[in-house]
């Protein structure tokens, strides 16, 4: 067995000198970028029998599978813009050259999927399941954070100069992001200021002390900020604290959404909210998971539009790129000016 993050050239290369019996990717997912090097070093290791496993091995288009079903049979999925342009709908994007979309004929893609793909879900499986009560909870930010909002969010330009400090802004995607940590906590853009979220979370655990939680956040400094005010568990790259009395863990959903079984929590808080939808789901699977006894409450935080905005985005599945495009276009509606950005 091997972990992905251990699968150096060395270990690759051992794992490939040998035909295996079978082969199990569990995660497989992660693999579903044809061009990383990671999947390129799986597809070395040769095997009788090749197992993928997933509980959401589709992130945005069904073009993720074509990765995956190489891994199974590359004969049969031997070209991924052949199988591609046979099987999907493809036209031109907003900002990359093509968009792909559904099945051109759902039951054909049903049928060519068939023989390769073992769909269970958590109906089937558990129809005895709890109920995941998915909850979107507007928090207002303090005074003081939407002054700091409000600055970076009406700068357009490359550079933003916030209370003395000078943020680069490279992309759209980061000036989300930078968006999004102030509504989270000022500190993780090193701004002092209090954080509407972090009183919000403040008030619910007195309301839910007895209840044990758990803590998602994409960003190291507020899952850290997190732990120390609270005294809580902590789960992040490179660090670790236990649980303890409190009930109460933290840590980041990149570090946390993958591997933990986390089903003695009752409620799950996202501080704020990752774009990816694959990202998501495991984090909120790894809380609501086959043996549980009682519902589970998700609580999605937002103060500001692009937190909205990412919340938006997972429902309707939206590419990076759709992202941007609905980020450029309201900030656009704001603005007289041409809204500039580098893309």
């Amino acid at each position: 067995m091997s972990y992905y993050d251990f699968l150096h050239e060395d270990t690759r290369n051992r794992l490939a000198s040998l035909v295996w019996d079978c082969m199990i990717v569990d995660e497989c997912h992660r693999i579903k970028n044809r061009k990383a090097q990671m999947t390129k070093g799986i597809k070395q290791v040769s095997a009788a029998r090749k197992v993928a496993l997933s509980g959401s091995p589709m992130e945005k288009t069904p073009a993720d599978l074509w990765s995956i079903l190489n891994f199974l049979d590359a004969f049969e999925f031997p070209a991924y813009w052949g199988w591609v342009m046979s099987n999907l709908e493809v036209t031109s994007g907003y900002f990359e050259k093509y968009k792909i979309g559904k099945p051109k004929d759902a039951e054909e893609f049903g049928r060519l999927l068939e023989p390769f793909m073992l769909r269970r879900t958590k109906e089937e499986v558990a129809p005895e399941l709890p109920e995941r009560i998915m909850i979107e909870q507007h928090v207002a930010m303090t005074p003081q954070q939407e002054v700091l909002y409000n600055t970076i969010r009406e700068q357009t330009d490359i550079e933003v100069k916030v209370a003395g400090k000078t943020l680069r802004i490279t992309n759209a995607l980061t000036m989300i992001t930078r968006l999004m940590q102030v509504s989270s906590l000022p500190a993780s853009l090193d701004l002092d200021a209090p954080s509407g979220k972090i009183a919000w979370f403040e008030d619910f655990r007195k309301d839910h002390e007895d209840e044990p939680t758990v803590v998602f956040t994409r960003f190291r400094a507020t899952a850290l900020h997190i732990a120390n005010q609270f005294g809580c568990g902590l789960w992040i790259g490179g660090e670790k604290r236990e649980v303890g009395s409190t009930g109460l863990l933290v840590g980041t959903i990149d570090s946390m959404g993958e591997g933990l079984n986390l089903q003695w929590a009752k409620n799950a808080v996202f501080i704020d909210s990752h774009w990816s939808t694959i990202k998501m789901t495991q984090a909120v699977d790894r809380i609501h998971r086959i043996d549980i006894k009682e519902p589970k409450n998700i609580f999605l935080l937002w103060s500001c539009r692009e937190d909205k905005l990412v919340l938006d985005a997972l429902s309707n599945k939206w590419s990076d790129a759709e992202l941007v495009y609905y980020f450029l276009q309201q900030a656009a509606e704001d603005s007289d000016d041409t809204v500039r950005g580098d893309l």
